[in-house]
């Protein structure tokens, strides 16, 4: 399993900033669920190129299907 890092960061004015890594495809979001349901409303989310990856299990169902 790869490693998955969570980075938070707390600014001075009280701001939240998570930065999630490791893990592909939309899963990133479940890991901050939680947390920012704890933390209130999100002002903004950005993906990273991490986000548009295809998770494995989606790719090798996908190349089983072309078969």
């Amino acid at each position: 399993m790869a490693k998955i890092d969570l980075d938070i960061q707390i600014g001075p004015d009280g701001k939240v900033t998570f930065h999630v890594s490791g893990v592909p495809g939309k899963k990133c979001v479940d890991i901050t669920k939680e947390l920012e349901k704890e933390l209130g409303d999100v002002l903004n989310r950005e993906y990273t190129s991490e986000y548009y990856v295809q998770e494995e299990e989606n790719q090798q169902k996908i190349k089983s299907e072309k078969k």
